[in-house]
């Protein structure tokens, strides 16, 4: 069972939980929440994908009331943006550590050199991700 111990008690009873996400991976923890949130009684409509700043306006505005796939310090900005910890709560960590940023493959990189982000700054190095032919490495990341 996923939530254990809850007897016949349905704390959700007529009560409404909207959640979203903003990449695909966070819909597996929307489904999973959706679940046991089903279990103590509320309605769950099928989460929605939304785009980051969306769902943190969705969330400012009481037309969503879950989000499970927050990125900290990633979405910061976003947090502050809709009113921060006066207006919502974030209750903690679903996955930990968890790393968030460029990759590039292994043989580029050590055949280069590059162990980080700032060895780009170097236009012999940049030129290799230079798509544009601008001078700066083109580099493609989530929309946050």
């Amino acid at each position: 069972m996923l939530l254990g111990g809850c007897g016949e008690s349905m704390p959700g009873k007529d009560v409404t939980v909207r959640s979203g996400y903003s990449f695909a991976g966070g819909a597996f923890q929307a489904e999973v929440a959706a679940i046991g949130l089903e279990r103590l009684g509320y309605r769950v409509p099928s989460p929605a994908y939304v785009d980051a700043s969306v769902l943190h306006d969705a969330l400012r505005d009481g037309d969503m009331q879950l989000h499970l796939s927050y990125w900290h310090p990633l979405e910061v900005g976003f947090a502050h943006r809709f009113g921060g910890d006066a207006l919502v709560e974030r209750a903690g960590s679903m996955v930990r550590d968890v790393r968030h940023g460029y990759a590039i493959d292994r043989a580029t990189a050590e055949a280069h050199g590059i162990t980080n982000i700032d060895r780009l700054q170097d236009p012999e190095l940049a030129k290799l991700f230079d798509a544009d032919g601008n001078g700066m490495a083109d580099l493609f990341g989530c929309n946050r």
